[in-house]
């Protein structure tokens, strides 16, 4: 932990890293260690702050015992929340990262409230530097008047937006890994296979040779039939310590899915 918050490695990849996860990306951008801290720690036009005493203090010294005062909260239209929330998991899609490495929700939330028309008004949003205007600052700032003209997020969106299993699903049938939904959808690997697991047990995806070898496969099958289809800690204990729990749970319910099946069919 006091590796994490002294270190200046991008944040998102130090915990992606430390649960296992084998990101392709270096900086996402956006943390205090990719874009920098925002002016009000940093000293530059910072909020003016008041003690316990009461007396104002100058900006750039120790801020323990200091009380910032909230900016009031501005409403944000929904509708533009979501239309943004739609190109943003596009854009993620298509370069295989995950949404918040694309814009954070406090970011696409000030989009929301400001509404930049220029490339300048843009690099004033914090948490949109320079690489990141580069990248994505023409697409963002075309979507606001294609709002004002009435575009909307599509029905579909919402639909997949609210339902982990169909986007999953969606992924999965378009040939990505389990690395890769998790990267995409900003989730645990873990995650990922668990609710792959059980759209297999219910019978709403095919188990994949690609997933595991065969011999790993037929051995988890043996101690599943040796341990039972009830509980995965009789079956762990069963294997090799090198057999994970992921592995285990996908054979698990590909065999529970066969079981229900033949005994439909009695």
């Amino acid at each position: 932990m006091q590796d994490f918050v002294k270190g200046k490695r991008c944040r998102p990849r130090h915990i992606c890293e430390y649960f296992g996860e084998n990101v392709k990306w270096e900086k996402c951008g956006g943390c205090d260690a990719c874009a920098g801290l925002p002016p009000w720690m940093s000293g530059d036009g910072a909020v003016p702050a008041r003690g316990r005493s009461g007396h104002n203090r100058p900006a750039g010294r120790a801020i323990e015992n200091i009380t910032f005062e909230a900016a009031p909260a501005v409403p944000v239209n929904e509708e533009l929340r979501e239309f943004l929330r739609e190109w943003r998991r596009t854009t993620a899609r298509e370069k295989m990262i995950a949404a918040f490495i694309v814009m954070h929700d406090t970011v696409l939330d000030e989009l929301c409230v400001k509404k930049p028309k220029t490339m300048q008004e843009l690099r004033r949003i914090s948490g949109m530097g320079e690489k990141k205007c580069d990248m994505y600052g023409k697409e963002i700032l075309a979507l606001f008047p294609r709002f004002e003209k009435g575009e909307r997020a599509s029905k579909a969106w919402r639909a997949k937006a609210s339902n982990a299993s169909a986007e999953t699903l969606d992924l999965l049938q378009r040939g990505h890994t389990f690395q890769e939904i998790a990267q995409i959808r900003g989730r645990k690997v873990a995650s990922v296979i668990a609710l792959v697991a059980d759209l297999l047990e219910k019978g709403e995806v095919q188990f994949q040779e690609q997933w595991m070898a065969g011999e790993r496969y037929q051995q988890i099958r043996d101690a599943c039939t040796r341990a039972g289809l009830e509980w995965m800690k009789p079956i762990k204990e069963a294997l090799p310590e090198e057999v994970s729990f992921d592995e285990i749970r996908l054979v698990l319910a590909e065999m529970r899915r066969q079981a229900k099946v033949a005994q439909g069919s009695r």
